[in-house]
């Protein structure tokens, strides 16, 4: 199930529902993580236009995916220094997975921010009673790294600490009144 984040403490669709509840709002967890479902990709796909420009690299941490069969090609691809990687980065080069000049660069501390990642994602996930789906795990992953994103100052214009202009940037991007 889907879960929010109030004040850096990660909560579940129950507690999100049991808090509105107690401010006089009924609705049902169910909703609420429909909501989720409903929303969190839509939310993600549209603030990618918003976002700062990225700088070509990748860091990786154990899990490589293609979406949509395609592979974006980096201009370097920074990793921890697990031994397996030369030789997957080789790998992918000579079936033409990946272009010939992409840098493999292999730092024991560069990578700290994907591991940090992780932490994050287990503790939102963990109030929830799990996903169902794999769809439903992508879309409330989604869901966690656009708000990331915009909470990270990410955004254009949105200040990483501004909830208020936040707010309304999501509003705005739903085209709805704040």
């Amino acid at each position: 199930m889907g879960t929010a984040v109030a004040s850096g403490v990660p909560v579940s669709c129950r507690d999100l529902a049991s808090m509105l509840a107690d401010r006089g709002v009924e609705v049902d967890h169910i909703t609420l993580f429909h909501g989720v479902q409903a929303y969190a990709s839509t939310l993600e796909r549209r603030i990618r236009r918003h976002l700062w420009p990225r700088n070509g690299s990748w860091r990786v941490d154990e899990t490589y995916i293609k979406v949509k069969g395609v592979t974006v090609n980096p201009r370097g691809i920074t990793v921890h220094k697990n031994p397996a990687y030369p030789r997957a980065v080789c790998d992918l080069k000579r079936t033409s997975g990946l272009r010939r000049f992409s840098r493999l660069r292999q730092r024991k501390y560069l990578n700290d921010l994907v591991e940090q990642n992780h932490r994050r994602i287990k503790s939102l996930a963990r109030p929830g009673l799990g996903f169902g789906s794999p769809r439903a795990a992508k879309q409330t992953l989604a869901g966690y790294e656009a708000m990331a994103m915009i909470g990270k100052g990410q955004v254009h214009n949105v200040g990483g600490r501004d909830t208020k202009a936040q707010a309304a940037f999501v509003a705005g991007v739903f085209r709805v009144a704040a």
